[in-house]
């Protein structure tokens, strides 16, 4: 499973970073939060919920890759607040550190997997590498 999830996030990367070669500099900063709120919303969405501790732990930061946990009521409004400072080209992490994220992930032995980076990169990549609207 990792090395599928690794793959679709290639993938996704590639289809993104050619749809940015193809627009106005002046549009990659909007096509960046666009992309940037999908995905988050997108993850936050199917994350499961038992206490809410991993769905509130989705991390939005500009240039810096999210450190620790962070407990917020809606991560979706935190991440829109911080993507309003991002400028053209600045890189955009997201990020969950709870301990057992990758449990929800990927699954065990006793749980299905969620999948929830997996299918928002999946639903998102097929969507723009069909010539979805970025702007």
């Amino acid at each position: 499973m990792t090395d599928t999830l690794a793959t679709n996030v290639v993938e996704f990367n590639r289809v993104v970073e050619n749809a940015l070669t193809q627009i106005p500099a002046d549009l990659v900063k909007t096509a960046t939060k666009k992309i940037a709120l999908e995905v988050l919303r997108g993850v936050v969405m199917l994350t499961p919920v038992d206490t809410g501790r991993a769905r509130g732990n989705w991390q939005t930061e500009i240039g810096v890759i999210p450190e620790g946990e962070r407990q917020s009521q809606n991560p979706v409004q935190d991440g829109t607040a911080i993507l309003a400072t991002l400028q053209p080209f600045q890189t955009v992490y997201l990020a969950n550190n709870v301990p057992y994220i990758l449990y929800l992930e990927q699954g065990t032995e006793k749980m299905a997997p969620r999948a929830m980076v997996a299918r928002t990169v999946a639903r998102l990549a097929q969507g723009y590498a069909g010539g979805g609207n970025i702007e």
